[in-house]
């Protein structure tokens, strides 16, 4: 029994999920949190850029 437990504790092959589970959560909350921060500045340099289209002739 005390075998099973040992190979079951040195077994690393699940920790890749854990891993990438742990990597992709700490990606959405700093894209969240960076849209958060940015959300005027990035709002405003839409609607510049919608503005600025808005503007422009198509021949």
């Amino acid at each position: 029994m005390l075998k099973k437990l040992y190979a079951f504790l040195k077994d690393t092959s699940g920790a890749t999920g854990v891993e990438y589970s742990l990597l992709i959560g700490f990606i959405g909350v700093t894209v969240s949190t960076g849209a958060f921060l940015m959300g005027d500045e990035i709002s405003t340099m839409f609607e510049g850029f919608s503005s600025y289209l808005d503007t422009r002739t198509i021949n």
